[in-house]
């Protein structure tokens, strides 16, 4: 709506039901409004974060929560927050904090009340550097900076806690899995490695309507394609079956 702080566009919308109302997370951020920069740091950090909005039907409308006001402190610059809801059935808000600010970008979460605001601190989840896959980006001011995005939490049916998270690799974008030891968001996550490469990440698990378990991604940036994958539940990890070409009609472009 007009007045709000967030007036540079929109990214990675989703929408969770709690409490029998739906409410939709999207990135949104505004390059005018500048935030400090980190010491050391030539980058210039700007307000980006995750805001929520509510409504009663899926059809909405719906009106802006938190006063507008992104889930985590502003003076943060955060992207792609996610609705994870423990196995107490307690709601935390999961999220990257952006490598633009933090240099190293990290998967971090903080705890929610049945408002689904804030009712406790960040707490760091891991470093996209944990990863052996990782690649750090050489940027122009000289630096090299490790990215984070598109944290989604999964619970197996066998009770293990995973996370799919993108970074960068030897071959751009990679969608990845990681595996929380405890079982439980606070974790400690062990990186399981790519599930799927070449400019593929920032994907969501869902259910077809037939029950299957699939994978949607961002495939490849080059052309803007989503691509759908077939998954099997194997327990301590999600695995890859196949590529589902017949539902997105093409399969990887032979030019990049």
């Amino acid at each position: 709506p007009d007045g709000n702080w967030a007036d540079g566009g929109a990214w990675a919308p989703e929408v969770h039901q709690w409490q029998g109302r739906w409410y939709l997370f999207t990135t949104f951020h505004n390059e005018a409004a500048t935030l400090p920069p980190e010491p050391g740091s030539r980058r210039m950090p700007h307000r980006r974060g995750t805001l929520i909005a509510v409504a009663d039907s899926l059809a909405g409308p719906f009106t802006l929560a938190n006063d507008g006001e992104p889930v985590v402190p502003a003076s943060r610059m955060t992207l792609d927050g996610t609705l994870h809801v423990d196995a107490d059935g307690r709601p935390w808000f999961v999220y990257a904090h952006e490598w633009v600010q933090a240099t190293v970008g990290t998967i971090e979460a903080v705890p929610l009340g049945d408002d689904l605001r804030a009712i406790g601190e960040p707490q760091l989840l891991f470093r996209a550097d944990a990863a052996d896959w990782a690649r750090g980006q050489p940027q122009p001011q000289g630096d090299t900076v490790w990215v984070t995005d598109g944290p989604q939490l999964f619970r197996t049916g066998a009770g293990t806690l995973l996370m799919l998270w993108s970074s960068y690799g030897d071959d751009g974008y990679v969608q990845a899995l990681a595996r929380s030891a405890s079982g439980t968001v606070a974790g400690p996550w062990e990186q399981l490695g790519p599930l799927v490469e070449r400019d593929s990440g920032h994907g969501m698990l869902f259910r077809a309507f037939d029950g299957r378990l699939m994978l949607v991604v961002h495939r490849p940036f080059t052309r803007a394609l989503g691509k759908l994958y077939e998954m099997r539940d194997a327990g301590d990890r999600v695995e890859v079956v196949r590529e589902a070409t017949e539902l997105d009609l093409e399969a990887y472009p032979t030019h990049r």
